[in-house]
């Protein structure tokens, strides 16, 4: 699985790709978020499906992507379950930033989502460096679980935010084709 977010504060829009089962191209202006959705992976912008919600949508669940407050969500020592320890100043592209680490099971709090309750976290580490403003410009984390049949499943994850302050987010293409059908 993958996912690319891009955010472009001075014109209040985002976008992100992912895909996982199947490719979702979303882009957000203002209060409206618009999702392109590909069931068929040679579906092209006119047979995609389409929804539209806005941030006052209460069947939206997703979090609007400009607001990285909202986003986030909790407080910073407190992301995932795990409890962080200030650990000195870095760089990171071109930024400077606050390091925080979380290093061992202990610094995790229960289990990951989509564990079993017989599973074993045996190993942990985790990172964020967090800028000036606020932004966590980097969040990554390594685990290993041992299920109660002793098989290790070892597993990370890594989001970085880059280019602050310099990137740009163009309307879609297939914006037309969202607006005149919304498949909600």
């Amino acid at each position: 699985m993958s996912t690319e977010y891009r955010v472009d504060l001075d014109a209040d829009r985002a976008r992100s790709w992912s895909t996982f089962v199947l490719p979702v191209d979303t882009y957000t202006e203002g209060e409206t978020t618009y999702v392109q959705s590909k069931f068929d992976p040679n579906a092209t912008a006119e047979n995609a499906s389409y929804t539209i919600t806005s941030a006052n949508d209460s069947s939206s669940f997703a979090p609007d992507p400009v607001n990285v407050t909202e986003a986030m969500g909790l407080p910073l020592t407190e992301i995932g379950n795990v409890s962080y320890e200030r650990a000195g100043g870095a760089r990171f592209d071109g930024a400077t930033v606050t390091r925080y680490v979380a290093d061992g099971p202990a610094a995790y709090r229960g289990l990951p989502a989509g564990a079993s309750e017989n599973a074993t976290l045996t190993e942990f580490s985790a990172t964020l460096l967090v800028d000036g403003s606020g932004i966590v410009r980097l969040d990554e984390w390594s685990a290993t679980l041992v299920d109660a049949e002793g098989t290790r499943v070892s597993f990370a994850y890594r989001h970085a935010i880059t280019d602050v302050g310099e990137t740009r987010v163009e309307r879609p293409t297939w914006l037309e084709h969202a607006r005149d059908r919304d498949d909600r």
